[in-house]
């Protein structure tokens, strides 16, 4: 899809982060920040920060694998040499703050899969993390396709230094949980009686004052149609419609609903598009920035802005229009 502007790039696990990864991810730093603090004897402080774009490698860090046999998948935890060094001395009774390292000893590499074993104690604290991921060390060093990059700050006393988790789309989308029916965006209705069929000359002849006859449906039944092809079937009255049939909401929760992705609106006069052909041009006002309409057939559902999700465009969700 070619655009006349270049598009911020986001990789696919960021793609996937929402609401409830954000939320479970800080509490997973809390508990893997407690667990930390007991094993190394020193109150740990543990923050993280997603990284929009791809995670570019990191060949002198330190890797952890983590098996995610819940989905399955694999992280990767990468630690800056000097990190460990300087927590393996704060374990040791030092202060935390020797000459840095640039690559880890035997018994430094284990000490690092021991801290490794008990911030993911701490993470599986956490009900939903245990539940959807099941983490677990793991030998296989592969970097995850499209991983949501989160650049981690750690301390403990004078020993700081930084460390990278790499997290697979899968996951982050598993992190989301199942959707929440009661606070999804409203969906817009339409109460359909019978049809009429115009030809094109009919449409463009019409009229103020002119009458359509409208045939009825076969079983004389209206129709509320929703987005998804679902409909419930009824009848209109004084006091409104009345339903008589339908489908369980609940069933379709997962059922594709098609969102368009407004760039722009033009006004055309009708005799202009009448004149369209292979080859005409229609001038757009587009947003240099990429701004973009989400809708719901007509109706506005949320504002975003265009993104390069590793060379697919996606939309970032900027904020929703929730009718009241």
């Amino acid at each position: 899809m070619a655009l006349p502007f270049d598009l911020p790039a986001v990789s696919r696990g960021h793609a996937e982060l929402a609401a409830a990864p954000r939320r479970l991810g800080a509490a997973v730093a809390v508990a893997a920040a407690r667990a930390l603090s007991d094993l190394v004897g020193a109150e740990v402080s543990v923050t993280g920060r997603p990284v929009p774009g791809r995670a570019l490698p990191r060949p002198a860090a330190a890797r952890i694998a983590i098996d995610l046999p819940a989905l399955p998948g694999t992280a990767i935890l990468e630690v800056e040499p000097a990190l460990v060094v300087r927590l393996v001395d704060r374990m040791a009774g030092g202060d935390g703050g020797p000459a840095p390292a640039a690559a880890l000893t035997p018994v430094e590499a284990t000490a690092l899969e021991l801290l490794a074993l008990a911030a993911l104690d701490g993470a599986c604290g956490v009900a939903e993390v245990e539940e959807r991921l099941a983490p677990r060390l793991a030998r296989a060093t592969a970097e995850p396709a499209g991983a949501l990059a989160l650049e981690l700050e750690i301390a403990a006393g004078q020993a700081r230094g930084h460390a990278r988790l790499l997290v697979p789309p899968a996951a982050v989308r598993a992190l989301r949980g199942p959707a929440d029916l009661d606070r999804r965006v409203p969906v817009p209705g339409s109460l359909r009686r019978g049809t009429a069929a115009l030809t094109a000359a009919e449409l463009d002849a019409l009229e103020p004052g002119d009458v359509l006859v409208v045939d009825p449906p076969a079983d004389g039944r209206d129709a509320l149609a929703l987005p998804g092809g679902l409909r419930a079937l009824g009848r209109i009255d004084g006091e409104g419609f009345h339903v008589e049939e339908t489908e369980m909401i609940e069933r379709h929760a997962q059922l594709p609903v098609t969102l368009e992705v407004e760039l722009a609106r033009v006004d055309v006069p009708l005799a202009e598009v009448a004149r369209l052909e292979p080859g005409s041009v229609l001038a757009l006002n587009l947003d240099r920035r990429g701004l973009v309409t989400l809708r719901l057939g007509e109706r506005a559902v949320a504002r975003g802005e265009l993104v390069d999700v590793e060379g697919a465009v996606g939309v970032r969700i900027l904020s929703l229009e929730v009718a009241p």
